[in-house]
């Protein structure tokens, strides 16, 4: 009762007149033809007939006007945890059955279309949102923030909570593990969809220490020699390294081959006073062949800090094999 009723028809004019219970005729001259209901109220949701043909026998037409439910949603802002997450759904008014759609199933971080409709017959209503879970927060922590140089690239170590995410880390703006000596500045930052989190720091790899390093350039001895008689032996000691060396012993050798080994044939020895960093000490002595030695061909060879009181760099490029003799 109470509803404006608006006819439309194709041809001719349709009137309408108000019963007392609410009902309403419909006249149309002539009765056969087109036309269509519009029922609108004041609150309700205006509702609209089909195209009908009216004809002597067109009665009982019954048309309900549904209300216009509101729609809230709330908890359209929610944290990443894993768990499926869903919306509320107020109305008014209140209690009303409502179907809830997303545009996905809402687990992983990330926006999702939320669309809730009034499911009851005697209202219509419905509201559209956007869910958006966003990533959980993740702690990240760096480990050792020093190294020592030693020519192979570093990393520094990172851990997370909750263990295991995926972490991008960078050195001074870059992917690429440091090598070299120096300060850099470290950045991890999580990229798991689902999680956020970022740690700084600062490695540091100190450089080596400042240490000597002793090497034969070159041992020279003449072409043949007599067991039990002597002979000269030139060689030339240096250091290499980055710090000085103290004293040292440069032991000379005749080897069966020429890998010259502190287990060959031991001529004599000769002492190698201090050297500065880059500095040289050339020495020829008189070696005596042993009289035992069984002849042959032999080459000679030099083995500096052969008692190896001297702390190097390197420990392994001391000997050095020179040229050959023959012993009668």
């Amino acid at each position: 009762g109470g509803a404006t009723v608006t006819v439309q028809a194709s041809s001719p004019a349709c009137s309408t007149t108000t019963l007392a219970d609410g009902r309403y005729t419909l006249s149309c001259i002539p009765y056969d033809t087109n036309f269509s209901l519009n029922i609108s109220k004041a609150g309700y949701a205006s509702t609209s007939s089909p195209v009908m043909r009216l004809t002597a026998s067109a009665s009982g037409l019954d048309y309900s006007l549904k209300g216009v439910a509101a729609v809230t949603l709330t908890g359209l802002s929610q944290t990443y945890d894993g768990t499926v997450k869903s919306v509320m759904v107020s109305t008014v008014p209140a209690g009303l059955a409502v179907t809830i759609t997303y545009s996905g199933t809402p687990v992983a971080a990330g926006s999702y279309a939320v669309v809730a409709s009034v499911a009851d017959p005697r209202y219509t209503g419905s509201f559209s949102g956007t869910l958006v879970i966003a990533p959980a927060a993740a702690n990240v922590t760096l480990g050792a923030t020093a190294a020592a140089y030693n020519g192979v690239a570093k990393s520094m170590t990172v851990t997370t909570v909750p263990a295991g995410l995926a972490v991008a880390v960078t050195y001074n703006g870059s992917a690429t593990l440091p090598t070299a000596a120096g300060t850099y500045a470290v950045v991890a930052t999580v990229t798991d969809p689902n999680y956020t989190g970022r740690a700084s720091g600062t490695l540091t790899i100190t450089p080596p220490p400042a240490l000597s390093d002793l090497v034969v350039t070159t041992v020279t001895v003449s072409k043949s020699g007599t067991r039990g008689k002597t002979i000269k032996v030139s060689a030339t000691v240096k250091n290499q390294g980055t710090a000085s060396a103290t004293a040292s012993t440069l032991s000379l050798y005749l080897s069966v081959d020429t890998v010259i080994v502190t287990t060959d044939t031991r001529l004599g020895a000769v002492a190698i006073p201090s050297l500065a960093a880059g500095a040289s000490k050339a020495v020829t002595t008189t070696v005596t062949i042993p009289s035992t030695l069984a002849a042959g061909s032999y080459t000679i060879g030099a083995i500096a800090d052969s008692a190896l009181v001297v702390v190097e760099s390197n420990e392994a490029n001391n000997a050095l094999a020179g040229g050959k003799i023959t012993v009668k």
